[in-house]
């Protein structure tokens, strides 16, 4: 049995009680989602400064002493792109671990770019590559082999390596707290619990639909994530996106005009065509002040095109101060949306105002002078008279 994979609870309480007192925890999992709607969990790893270990999940079915551990705020918990990761804990626990750091959304305040990939972070700060063997493996499969498990460690300790390096950059820079709001956010429930009733949003051209059978996309869509989250089935597996748009367009009556559906599969109909046909009828009887209203983004027009140019001109110029990557702060479509008056923006908030929207706020507000001053812009804030 390989030293660096605990399999047993009393390891693993073991392990807990060696880091509990640790300034900060790299973690990082391993999971297969291919067929299920929740990911299944499948390794854990954590590692310190001094220690880096793999926690199989198949193994102990009582992983209370790591919840303890995860949950004390003793430590940090750091993560890499952590939305998964915490998403399995959400889903195993109920709630999730704080505080925590997220080294991708750092590393967008020390000028690398935006959503940067792990290995490539390991690689402009350590110098070093990492290893693909194992990317396609069947983590869920035992037992593991020694090659598996020093793959899986090799992720958390580089992290653990990665985490104070990053972090004293971010303390020279006195950017820090910049990052508190946008932790305190992957650490909000909220983040990681689908509403089934706005699903129908996500659903692949959906712009193909008339207003009047939005509703129907939005009963159709919300009974499928209802239905794959009780079955633990990916939507896909359910009906997929092409499916639903034509059973809306042709509006069956009946099951056998449902089976008529060139993109419905017999299996479909054997499992779920009676409770699609139901939901189809419900939803002729939901009124018309409850219809959901899909909000066209209109091409903007030649004149604003320019000024959504000039607007990602002082992005771009506010963000080389800080030697920012713009991209992490506001996207073009964000600075469309900005524009158009919209406010549930990130560049509304936080650091991006601060140091990004604010000026740009200024300026569609048309109370800022923009000149060109020894080769430099130079922003300077109108007073009204």
């Amino acid at each position: 049995m390989n030293s660096n994979l605990i399999t047993t609870k009393q390891e693993l309480e073991n392990f807990c009680r060696s880091v509990q007192d640790s300034e900060f925890l790299a973690i990082d999992t391993e999971f297969l989602r291919e067929h299920t709607y929740y990911p299944e969990l499948c390794l854990i790893q954590v590692a310190d400064q001094n220690h880096a270990i793999c926690i199989d999940p198949l193994l102990i079915k009582d992983l209370s002493p790591l919840k303890e551990l995860f949950f004390s705020q003793k430590s940090t918990k750091v993560l890499h792109a952590c939305k998964q990761d915490m998403e399995i804990f959400f889903q195993l626990w109920g709630d999730l671990p704080t505080p925590i750091y997220d080294t991708q959304v750092a590393a967008c305040l020390l000028g690398q770019q935006d959503q940067i990939g792990y290995a490539k972070l390991v690689e402009e700060l350590l110098g070093i590559s990492l290893s693909k063997s194992q990317s396609r493996t069947d983590w869920s499969k035992r037992p593991l082999s020694d090659a598996q498990i020093s793959y899986a460690l090799a992720d958390v300790i580089h992290l653990a390596k990665l985490y104070p390096m990053q972090r004293a950059k971010l303390e020279e820079l006195n950017r820090l707290e910049w990052l508190h709001d946008d932790f305190r956010l992957l650490s909000e429930s909220s983040t990681y619990t689908a509403n089934p009733q706005m699903m129908w949003k996500k659903l692949k051209n959906i712009q193909k639909l008339r207003p009047s059978q939005l509703v129907y996309a939005q009963q159709l869509a919300a009974w499928r994530e209802s239905t794959a989250i009780k079955n633990n089935k990916p939507r896909r597996h359910i009906v997929m996106d092409e499916a639903i748009i034509d059973i809306i367009k042709l509006m069956p009556k009946s099951v056998d005009d449902l089976a008529n559906i060139r993109s419905i599969s017999p299996s479909f109909k054997k499992r779920y065509a009676t409770a699609v046909v139901a939901e189809l009828e419900s939803a002729t009887n939901i009124p018309k002040e409850a219809w959901p209203i899909q909000k066209k983004s209109l091409k903007p027009t030649k004149a604003q095109t320019v000024i959504i140019d000039i607007l990602d001109g002082i992005l771009k110029h506010e963000c080389h101060k800080y030697s920012i990557n713009p991209s992490s702060v506001c996207s073009k479509k964000e600075l469309q949306a900005l524009l158009a008056g919209k406010t549930d923006l990130n560049i509304l908030s936080g650091w991006r105002y601060k140091h990004a929207g604010e000026a740009l706020v200024r300026f569609i507000a048309g109370n800022t002078n923009i000149q060109m001053i020894n080769g430099e812009l130079k922003f300077q804030s109108q007073t009204s008279s």
